[in-house]
């Protein structure tokens, strides 16, 4: 008898022990993690909420430990807002495995800047079976200079671009659906720009003498025009074909740069209510076989070159 209650004490003694040593643990981590500004985020969009860190939690002012998804959006300061929404609605509809933005909020300290990465996501754990995500966030420092912003500003402009297109190229290698995949890599593509379109591909015929589209997508209360788009006469958009066929891309920030040299070419265009516009070659090996393009019918757009990569600014 006396043999088990020293057992017991000795139990007791060691589980005590270890739940204090868990604490201290805890505590550490606790205290480590706000010396380095460093919080962790799950998230279940289906649900529509964060579950926060100690430290995330504090940052943001929280009375408890979860933040509705809308809520943290309205943290954001708002010329980054619309395109954290737009990353957003992407997690809702593709499964993503690679998120990673920097931008400012607006916390109980003021201002502050925040990096945040996905680390892992977690399939059918979240409400009616969706996902679940968990990340890791970070205080940073304020960009000092304007131009370190707009540098900093294109970079997550850039890394979302990578985002949709690596994602898309990803299901369109799964899917056996061609034909709705390729409907969701255009949408995909059109909710990468500011602004009503639409997002279109055109296939020539084997002797070049005719371009059609294939596949459009465009936006809300945007008309579509798949159907007056059909075995269109190369000759009768010869300027277009000539660069589309010699392997050049065309990119127009307004219609009004054609008015001169292609008058035809852009009674065409105009008619569509397009602003701006850029358009690529598709090519199988040497061979150009039809084109890709996004017009834009509600705002003008700039395109600029950032690390040698395209990039579209609103005027």
């Amino acid at each position: 008898m006396v043999s088990v209650i020293t057992f017991f004490v000795y139990l007791s003694t060691y589980c005590f022990t270890m739940i204090q040593n868990m604490q201290t643990d805890n505590e550490r981590y606790k205290k480590m993690a706000s010396l380095a500004q460093i919080g962790w985020w799950e998230v279940d969009l289906t649900a529509g909420y964060y579950l926060c860190s100690d430290y995330l939690s504090d940052l943001l002012g929280l009375d408890g430990d979860t933040i509705s998804t809308s809520d943290f959006l309205n943290l954001i300061r708002e010329d980054y807002r619309k395109q954290i929404a737009q990353e957003f609605r992407a997690n809702s509809s593709i499964h993503k495995d690679f998120y990673e933005q920097t931008f400012p909020i607006h916390s109980k300290y003021g201002e502050v800047w925040l990096h945040t990465r996905l680390a892992f996501r977690e399939k059918g754990t979240g409400v009616d079976g969706g996902d679940k995500s968990f990340g890791i966030i970070q205080r940073v420092e304020a960009p000092k200079e304007e131009d370190q912003r707009d540098a900093l500003r294109r970079v997550n402009d850039l890394l979302c671009r990578q985002n949709f297109v690596s994602q898309s190229l990803l299901r369109f290698l799964r899917d056996e659906a061609v034909e709705s995949c390729i409907a969701d890599i255009l949408r995909d593509i059109l909710n990468l720009y500011n602004g009503k379109g639409r997002v279109y591909i055109f296939e020539y015929d084997e002797i070049y003498a005719h371009h059609s589209c294939i596949y459009e997508v465009v936006s809300e209360g945007v008309s579509a025009e798949i159907d007056n788009l059909q075995d269109m006469p190369a000759s009768e958009s010869k300027w277009w074909s000539e660069q589309i066929l010699s392997g050049k891309p065309i990119i127009l920030n307004t219609l009004e740069q054609l008015l001169e040299e292609t008058p035809d070419e852009y009674q065409i265009l105009v008619v569509q209510g397009i602003k701006s516009l850029m358009v690529t070659p598709l090519m199988t090996g040497d061979r150009v076989w039809g084109y890709m393009g996004i017009d834009l019918v509600e705002t003008y757009h700039v395109m600029k070159i950032f690390n040698g990569s395209p990039h579209w600014e609103i005027l």
